[in-house]
Formats: C-alpha cells, sequence, structure tokens
C-alpha cells in the first residue's frame, strides 16, 4: 500500500469512530 492509500484508510477510520460516537460525550 501507498501513503495515500494509508490516509484513506485513517481517515474512514476516524469518520466511523465520529459517527458511531454522540457529539455530547466529546463536548
Amino acid at each position: 500500500m501507498n501513503k495515500e492509500e494509508i490516509i484513506k484508510m485513517k481517515i474512514s477510520r476516524v469518520e466511523k469512530e465520529i459517527k458511531d460516537t454522540p457529539y455530547d460525550k466529546s463536548s
């Protein structure tokens, strides 16, 4: 895998965590 693919995987993973976590908890 090249760097771009790794970055995309990390971003998609973070986006999924954000969707699964209610904003009320983070704030």
